[in-house]
C-alpha cells in the first residue's frame, strides 16, 4: 500500500510538472534580466491566435522602454522563429508606461516588472507544441545593455483551457488603452503661451479627464513634456526637443493616462489657438488676494487667542516706529521663508510651505513638542530664557539711551518674526 501511495504522489507531480509546463515557458536569466513566455491556455485550441504574454523581471534601478521610447531608448521587438513557426505572426501589445526625466530628457517605459500582451498567430495548429521566439529589448540604468533572449513554450493539442495566468494576462489586456476617436484635438499654442515660437500644442478634451499624463507619438525627434493643465479642458504641452514646429496637418497618437481611464486619440495638429475662456473671468491683483487671504486667516481658531495679545502690544507702544519695525520683522521672516523655498525648487525638489505635514517624522516631532508645551503651560516643565535672549529683549525704560533704543528696535523687529 505504502509503494502504490508513492507511485500515486509521484504520478501527481509529474501531472502537475506538466500542466505547469503547458503554460509556462523557462526563463532567461542573465543577471539584469528575466524573461519568459506565458499563455492564457494550456492548450492549443483551433491555433489561429493564441493569447499568450512577455513576462519582464528587471534589477532594480533599471528600465526597459514602450513602443516609442522618447528622446532615448529602444522599443522592445518580438521575432517568432523562422522555422519552427513559419509563416506565424507576432503582435506585441504595450500597456501603459511610466515617465522617466532625466538630465532635460523624457523617456518612456517599465521598471521592476512588466507584462506585455502577445497575440501569436500560427499558420498550423501542430506548431504550438513548440513555440519558439527571440526577445529584443534594450535595457537601461547609467549605461543601455541590449539584450537578445531566446524563448520557449509547449503547448498540447486540443480545445482550449484557461491556463493559470488566464486571469492576469485577461485584466492587462482589459487596461490597455482603447481607441477612441475625437477624445482629444490638437493645436499649435498662440503667442501668448509660445513666445519663442518652440511649437507648444495645447490639448483640449472633449469632456473632462483627470489627466495624469498624454504621450505624444510622431515624427522622430520631436517630444513634449508632461501636460500642464490650462483650465476649460485645456492642457498645455510644451515642446522639449525638435528644432522647428510640428506642421499644421501633421498626424499624431495621442495616448492619454486618465484617473478613469486610457485611450488612444488619432489627431492632426490645427491652427494656433488661445485658452478658451467660459464665461466672465475676473482677474484680481496679487496684494488684493494676500490681504483678504490674510484677513480671513485671523478668524481661524488657532490664531484668535493671540488676537487680544498683540493688539494689546501695539497700543502700549509709545510711537508708530516700533509699529513699522516690528511689521518689518513679520515681512522678513515671509521673505527669508520665499526665498528658501524659492532656493530648494532651483536645485529640483518639489516643495511648498505646508508639505511638511505629509511627513510622519515632521508630525512626531510636531506632536512631542506640543505635549511639552502643554506641559509647561500647567508648570510641569518649566524652561529659562537664555541669556542672550534676555539681552536682546531689554525692558522699556521711559528715559531711553540711544543704545538702548536701538535695542528696542532690534526687540521689536525680533518680536515681529
Amino acid at each position: 500500500m505504502r509503494i502504490l501511495s508513492v507511485i500515486v504522489i509521484l504520478l501527481s507531480c509529474i501531472a502537475g510538472t506538466s500542466s505547469l509546463r503547458a503554460d509556462t515557458g523557462a526563463w532567461f536569466k542573465n543577471d539584469l534580466v528575466q524573461m519568459r513566455l506565458i499563455s492564457a491556455s494550456q492548450t492549443a485550441g483551433n491555433g489561429q491566435a493564441l493569447s499568450l504574454g512577455l513576462e519582464v523581471l528587471l534589477q532594480d534601478n533599471w528600465k526597459t522602454y514602450w513602443r516609442t521610447p522618447g528622446d532615448a531608448g529602444l522599443a522592445p521587438q518580438i521575432f517568432p522563429d523562422p522555422i519552427a513557426l513559419q509563416g506565424a505572426q507576432a503582435e506585441l501589445h504595450f500597456p501603459l508606461p511610466k515617465r522617466f526625466s532625466l538630465f532635460g530628457l523624457d523617456t518612456f517605459g517599465y521598471g521592476k516588472r512588466v507584462l506585455f500582451p502577445l497575440t501569436l498567430t500560427l499558420k498550423d495548429p501542430a506548431q504550438a507544441s513548440m513555440i519558439k521566439m527571440t526577445a529584443d529589448l534594450l535595457i537601461c540604468d547609467d549605461i543601455c545593455v541590449p539584450v537578445q533572449a531566446p524563448l520557449s513554450l509547449s503547448l498540447q493539442q486540443g480545445a482550449q483551457t484557461p491556463s493559470y495566468h488566464q486571469q492576469e494576462l485577461a485584466k492587462i489586456r482589459s487596461q490597455l488603452p482603447r481607441l477612441e476617436a475625437g477624445a482629444v484635438l490638437l493645436s499649435l499654442a498662440d503667442t501668448s503661451l509660445d513666445r519663442e515660437g518652440k511649437g507648444h500644442l495645447i490639448a483640449t478634451t472633449a469632456q473632462p479627464l483627470d489627466i495624469i499624463d498624454m504621450l505624444i507619438e510622431g515624427p522622430a525627434g520631436h517630444s513634449f513634456a508632461k501636460p500642464e493643465l490650462l483650465g476649460n479642458n485645456q492642457y498645455l504641452l510644451k515642446k522639449l526637443a525638435g528644432k522647428t514646429p510640428l506642421a499644421l496637418g501633421t498626424p499624431l497618437q495621442v495616448t492619454i493616462d486618465a484617473a478613469s481611464r486610457s485611450i488612444e486619440v488619432p489627431v492632426t495638429i490645427t491652427a494656433p489657438t488661445a485658452p478658451l475662456k467660459t464665461g466672465q473671468q475676473t482677474s484680481y491683483p496679487l496684494w488684493l488676494i494676500a490681504l483678504i487671504g490674510g484677513f480671513i486667516l485671523n478668524f481661524m481658531p488657532c490664531v484668535l487667542p493671540v488676537l487680544s495679545l498683540k493688539i494689546s502690544h501695539v497700543l502700549t507702544m509709545a510711537s508708530s516706529s516700533p509699529k513699522l519695525i516690528s511689521a518689518a520683522g513679520i515681512i522678513t521672516s515671509f521673505l527669508l521663508l520665499s526665498a528658501f523655498l524659492q532656493i530648494l525648487r532651483q536645485f529640483g525638489q518639489q516643495i511648498g510651505w505646508g508639505i511638511q505635514f505629509q511627513s510622519p517624522i515632521f508630525l512626531g516631532v510636531l506632536f512631542i513638542v506640543t505635549a511639552i508645551f502643554t506641559l509647561s503651560l500647567f508648570d510641569i516643565v518649566t524652561f529659562r530664557t537664555p541669556a542672550f535672549v534676555q539681552k536682546l529683549m531689554p525692558r522699556r525704560a521711559h528715559n531711553a539711551s540711544a543704545a538702548t533704543t536701538q535695542n528696542h528696535l532690534i526687540h521689536d523687529f525680533g518680536a515681529g518674526m
